[in-house]
């Protein structure tokens, strides 16, 4: 079993960064309304600031989207040191027999190291995660290259998904599988999660779940040339071929999206790089400044974090040496113990709570097959028991505190299956109508329902944090069953 490996802690001014930069920051990040999950920085090795904003916290481990196709490289890197494959290797050559037949002739000239670049020839991304059998690499061959591999740039998590299935034919393991003992165990990255799909791969460009502090030894280790506690485990070569620019992708100077792109790295302004996900999942690393950062959130908008980094932390840390402590060090301390997301205050009580109790209704026909639900009151703890076209989910929400549950597993997609745990807060808007708040804390998804009661049953309005297909609340309508 893999050891978990701490990192040394320190003070920001000990490393020569001025506490009241991180201050700055954190308050930037909440006058922005920027939804962070967890924060953590290291200078020189070294952690200087580290926070959760509670329910999240430092033991559970956070999706990080597509954070995971760094790791991803990763092991191509390793397959590489080990002399299993080369860049240059077609990756026809190692795709299932029964799809070779009939491809498209650039297919033929599509390399490993195009899948790493993002650069397949393909002027769309494949549609496979929406392949009803979860069928990738098929759906990856279904769509064929209008450009030279090579030669344009295009976001493309199915090509990462390749790259997993490739490893896996090469070396018999799954990616998470062959990284443990060459990147995990020696970082001490503890039994870390991926989603497999169908066929027994893991999804490469997508599906790690990863703690706060694993992604930041991630890139330490990058920052440190491939060394981690003085031991190399990745050549300093691939290192450097990973994280500088392999092609260009647009030519923005104020995006961070538009600085070029390396082997499922991005380039950053500042001389920085990066890996990062969807929803505020970001390994940044600085050389210059011998610094690395891990976020993660529930954001819209990625470039508004990175902006906020540049405007408040890089000018913390312009000294090399110790400064002396000041008394924004204990209030930095204190902030970051502090940080946290709020349960629903208590606003009014309801005569209906206790009739309620026990009471079930059942929901008109909907799209996402929800069949009945029952509300039970007790001891200031509302459970909602809700029955769906997967079986029954139970969530807790608690009167001015939060209340944990853990649901059984839910297939979102032919690829996606997930194990959701969360809290979830009540209160009363008035007599008749409930509000609950559920956030689910390994995820970056929380979900305000409003239940308006009447003679006749309740209407339900559900609002994700995130829009979801272009739908900002959704609603459905039950019968007192």
């Amino acid at each position: 079993m893999t050891q978990p490996i701490s990192l040394p802690r320190s003070t920001p001014e000990a490393q020569g960064v001025r506490s009241e930069g991180l201050l700055s920051f954190l308050k930037a990040v909440e006058e922005h309304g920027i939804e962070l999950h967890s924060f953590m920085m290291a200078r020189n090795n070294t952690v200087i600031a580290e926070g959760w904003w509670a329910p999240h916290h430092k033991d559970l481990p956070h999706m990080v989207f597509s954070l995971s196709k760094s790791f991803t490289a990763t092991a191509i890197g390793f397959a590489l040191t080990e002399g299993l494959l080369t860049l240059e290797d077609p990756v026809v050559n190692y795709c299932r027999p029964d799809l070779r037949e009939g491809l498209d002739e650039k297919f033929h000239r599509l390399k490993i190291k195009h899948l790493l670049t993002m650069s397949t020839g393909q002027a769309k991304e494949p549609p496979a995660l929406q392949s009803p059998d979860g069928d990738l690499e098929k759906g990856f061959f279904e769509e064929p290259p209008v450009y030279e591999p090579g030669t344009r740039f295009l976001y493309n998590s199915v090509a990462s998904y390749m790259l997993s299935v490739i490893l896996t034919r090469v070396t018999g393991q799954t990616l998470n599988e062959y990284l443990k003992p060459r990147l995990y165990e020696p970082l001490g990255i503890t039994e870390p999660v991926w989603d497999t799909c169908p066929r027994g791969f893991n999804t490469g460009g997508w599906g790690l779940n990863l703690k706060t502090e694993d992604i930041l030894k991630f890139g330490l280790l990058y920052l440190n040339k491939g060394c981690f506690n003085g031991r190399q485990l990745l050549p300093s070569a691939w290192i450097d071929e990973a994280t500088r620019v392999q092609i260009t992708n647009g030519d923005d100077p104020s995006s961070d999206c538009a600085q070029g792109y390396g082997y499922q790295f991005w380039r950053c302004r500042h001389q920085a790089y990066r890996g990062d996900g969807a929803f505020g999942q970001y390994c940044l690393v600085f050389p210059d400044q011998k610094t690395v950062m891990a976020v993660t959130g529930a954001v819209l908008d990625m470039q508004s974090v990175l902006n906020l980094i540049y405007d408040h932390l890089l000018p913390a840390m312009t000294h090399d040496s110790p400064l002396p402590e000041t008394p924004y060090s204990r209030e930095l301390q204190n902030t970051l113990k502090n940080l946290s997301y709020a349960p629903l205050k208590f606003m009014a009580h309801s005569e209906r709570e206790a009739s309620l109790n026990g009471q079930s209704f059942a929901f008109s026909a909907n799209p996402i097959d929800l069949r009945r639900i029952s509300f039970s009151f007790k001891e200031n703890t509302l459970a909602l028991t809700l029955e769906h076209g997967q079986g029954t989910s139970v969530f807790l929400a608690g009167r001015e505190h939060w209340s944990c549950f853990t649901l059984p597993p839910l297939r979102f997609s032919a690829v996606v299956v997930m194990t959701l745990i969360g809290v979830g807060s009540y209160t009363w808007e008035n007599d008749s109508t409930l509000v609950v708040t559920l956030r689910f804390y390994e995820t970056p998804y929380h979900l305000t329902l409003r239940y308006s009661f009447s003679a006749c049953g309740l209407t339900l309005v559900a609002t994700p944090n995130m829009s979801i297909e272009g739908n900002s609340f959704f609603s459905f309508d039950a019968v007192q069953a």
